[in-house]
């Protein structure tokens, strides 16, 4: 044995570029699977830290049928009844929200969208937002006393997917349950993260409610401090927890076993070619061992010990290179890893399970004495590489030339946003600066003509006075300050070009004033 690991040694110190790069490799293949199987163990640590923030009042909640119609069992809202489920126990809870589940009719420029129905569980809008985790980010809250049927929405709930664009707030959509049908008009948008399930994700004012009447309603019981019962769902039960796993990690687990197969071959490949090339460089140096009495299984035993070596270095260099960068990446991103980073020990051990394996079946390779057959199937390998990475390359100057149009696209979008910010601004400039009772007769480049009653220019400048310690102005005096106040406006070009009185007894002043925006 000690003339083996002498061997052994020699040999790596003759070829130590190609040692290092076996366990580089070896290391890389480990570490992809250390590292993607741990960042999904991670993500999924994080989904009861997203389920408890986006229950938030909430301690816990159930859906309540009146009817017995219902099923919880049947996964997404709004779904059709499967089964009766048991009968729920009496609790007091916090907030009682009536509700029907729908489906979404929705068809943007008349045209009919593709793939699966958009289904929303629509409640009877409350005095206020019930929710914590998502806020009225645009429009308003349903008017309960309105005639029309209004409706606010979680902005996800009325679109498929998260690239489609939902509908306009004041536009119509229509909602279609089994027994009749009912249009609204969307007066409001909630936004700023996702719902637990049986979380009503559209409110509808009492106009739109009523028009529901002929359906199946449930109710939906929210409980904050008081006891919950049993049967209620909280943010730490599993379906609610694994309805915020993303579809990324469901990906990625089917995605596993093919991460695996290739880090195996990769891992194989690259320990067989060091292999190979070991046994090509030590060959006087075996020849010589087998002179003075070597057997053929000290040749092999020499190869497996060196393989041995390396797989082991190799593991070593990639589970703590995994680890670290998986640490890294957390805490770069602490805001969405709230818990922390969460090893996949079990995939750390079976990797270090299969290094053994990994290793028998490089010596099969190189120990039956096939090295030509070997290195030609490794150059058939690179060169399948090569046409991947040809592929990649192409791949990529595509998508080099869609960024590129996007960014031409956003460039475009920014100025014409640009462009309608000015005129914005200088009309609110403009119009910042008139009293009440006044006007903007006609704006030309460079100039803008007013007209108010004289009677309440009158009233403008006594108040004017008043709040400046009896020191009078004109009407047009204080328009001309309260321009080159503006941030809009340059203040030196702001002067009075004309001033007219006009109708009977004077009863109406003009003035033109010549003013440049910034």
């Amino acid at each position: 044995m000690g003339v083996v690991l002498e061997s052994v040694l020699a040999g790596l110190k003759r070829g130590k570029a190609r040692f290092l790069c076996a366990v580089v490799g070896i290391a890389a293949a480990t570490g992809s699977i250390v590292f993607m199987t741990s960042l999904v163990a991670t993500n999924d640590a994080q989904a009861p830290f997203a389920a408890q923030g986006a229950a938030v009042p909430w301690a816990a909640w159930r859906m309540v049928d009146p009817d017995g119609a219902m099923s919880r069992g049947r996964a997404g809202r709004g779904m059709p009844p499967q089964e009766t489920p048991a009968k729920m126990s009496p609790a007091k809870c916090d907030l009682a929200l009536d509700a029907v589940p729908l489906g979404v009719d929705y068809r943007p420029g008349g045209r009919v969208l593709q793939g699966p129905p958009m289904r929303v569980l629509l409640a009877a809008a409350p005095a206020q937002n019930p929710y914590g985790a998502v806020r009225l980010a645009e429009g308003r809250w349903p008017d309960a006393s309105a005639a029309g049927c209004e409706v606010v929405a979680v902005r996800s709930a009325l679109r498929r997917f998260s690239r489609e664009q939902e509908p306009a707030l004041g536009s119509e959509v229509k909602f279609v349950g089994r027994a009749t049908t009912m249009t609204a008009k969307v007066v409001g948008y909630l936004d700023g993260g996702r719902l637990p399930r049986e979380f009503p994700n559209v409110f509808a004012n009492a106009s739109a409610f009523a028009a529901l009447a002929g359906e199946h309603q449930v109710r939906v019981e929210l409980f904050r401090d008081s006891p919950a019962p049993a049967d209620a769902l909280t943010p730490r039960s599993e379906q609610v927890v694994a309805a915020f796993r993303g579809d990324e990690q469901r990906r990625m687990d089917y995605a596993k076993p093919l991460l695996v197969i290739a880090a195996f071959l990769t891992a194989l490949a690259l320990l067989v070619n060091s292999l190979i090339l070991s046994v090509e460089s030590n060959r006087p140096a075996l020849a010589r061992l087998r002179a003075v009495g070597m057997t053929r299984l000290g040749v092999v035993a020499c190869v497996g010990v060196e393989a041995a070596l390396t797989v082991f270095d190799g593991w070593v260099l990639g589970v703590l290179g995994a680890v670290a960068a998986l640490h890294v990446y957390v805490h770069f991103a602490a805001a969405a890893f709230p818990s922390g980073v969460a090893l996949d020990c079990g995939r750390i051990f079976l990797t270090l399970a299969a290094m053994p394996f990994v290793a028998a079946l490089a010596l099969v390779f190189v120990g039956i004495g096939r090295q030509s057959e070997v290195l030609e199937a490794q150059y058939d390998g690179v060169e399948a590489k090569v046409n991947v990475l040809k592929g990649f390359e192409t791949k990529l100057k595509a998508a080099e030339k869609g960024v590129e149009e996007a960014q031409a696209s956003a460039d475009a979008i920014k100025d014409l946003l640009a462009r309608r910010y000015a005129a914005s601004a200088r009309l609110s400039a403009v119009r910042g600066a008139l009293g009440q009772g006044m006007w903007i007769e006609k704006w030309e480049p460079g100039r803008v003509t007013m007209r108010g009653w004289k009677d309440n220019l009158d009233v403008m400048t006594a108040m004017h006075a008043e709040q400046h310690n009896g020191k009078k102005q004109t009407a047009s005096e204080i328009v001309v300050a309260k321009l080159k106040a503006n941030i809009a406006v340059v203040p030196e070009s702001v002067r009075i070009a004309d001033m007219t009185a006009l109708g009977k007894d004077a009863a109406l002043e003009q003035f033109t004033v010549e003013v440049k925006f910034k």
